[in-house]
């Protein structure tokens, strides 16, 4: 038996509320897509925020506070941004800490992983652009 979903259509858009893994989903594909260039060291393309979160990667357990993980609001699509908007502030990091968990648990390719506390995942939203 196939699950049902509750779907709702505003003139035919699904205004559907996203769940919480659907967000981090989201974020975690506009993370790695983000102005994507070539990285002239190693020949992989990295998104600016792989950047970011490379660098994040081997200073988060060494500096005290820990790097913060700064997030474009006007790179947010929209319809996701609106979401965001919606949640109260604990939901909001929760979701935020696990994207950044996820991206740089996707970098943290090492023969010696890193160990990231997520409690150690800082993160703000700027205004503009880089």
């Amino acid at each position: 038996m196939a699950v049902q979903t509750r779907r709702e259509l505003v003139a035919g858009v699904d205004v559907t509320p996203r769940s919480q893994a659907r967000i981090v989903d989201e974020l975690l594909y506009m993370f790695r897509t983000t102005d994507a260039k070539i990285d002239s060291k190693t020949g992989h393309k990295r998104s600016k925020y792989e950047r970011r979160a490379e660098f994040i990667l081997y200073r988060i357990n060494l500096y005290k506070p820990a790097p913060v993980f700064e997030i474009y609001e006007n790179e947010i699509p929209e319809d996701l941004r609106a979401e965001l908007d919606e949640l109260d502030e604990d939901s909001l990091d929760d979701i935020m800490v696990e994207t950044i968990y996820r991206l740089l648990d996707l970098l943290n390719v090492s023969k010696f992983k890193i160990d990231v506390p997520r409690r150690s995942i800082r993160w703000e939203f700027k205004e503009g652009d880089e």
